[in-house]
């Protein structure tokens, strides 16, 4: 069976476009995993119909979960899942907290304040600007070491 991995989509229109990219590589891996992707209504309407997406999740951290009670149950029915890995796009601490309410033993993303505590494996970015937002992706996929090609 693939491995499980989920990815938190970027809030943003635009990240959540380059974010793709990321999927589309993905899929072009020897083993491709089995991806969910988690996000809001505007970075699912981008990225939640993409091939490599076996399904689509929304969590609307400034709406509906936005509230600890369904932040909490919507953690519980993604654990459940049992994900291998937890790819988490958003640079906020909220975001990585998250990605360890929900548990699957790697979690990876940016690193940053507040962001220590929540994530198994963290890459640390330039200055802003210094690289493309969807190398910046890739490179936090390369942590868990998948070298997502360029679809």
């Amino acid at each position: 069976m693939a491995e499980k991995l989920l990815l938190l989509l970027p809030n943003w229109l635009g990240d959540a476009v380059l974010s793709t990219g990321l999927l589309a590589g993905l899929a072009h891996l020897e083993r491709p995993p089995v991806v969910d992707v988690c996000g809001n209504r505007t970075a699912l309407a981008v990225a939640g119909g993409h091939r490599a997406v076996r399904r689509a999740i929304l969590y609307e951290r400034h709406g509906a979960h936005g509230r600890p009670r369904a932040f909490f149950a919507l953690a519980r029915e993604l654990r459940a899942e049992g994900y291998a890995a937890h790819i988490v796009l958003p640079p906020t601490p909220s975001a990585a907290l998250f990605a360890r309410c929900v548990g699957a033993p790697v979690r990876a993303g940016f690193d940053g304040p507040a962001r220590r505590l929540f994530l198994s494996h963290r890459v640390r970015r330039g200055p802003r600007g210094s690289a493309h937002l969807l190398e910046e992706y890739r490179s936090v996929l390369a942590l868990l070491e998948r070298n997502v090609p360029a679809a």
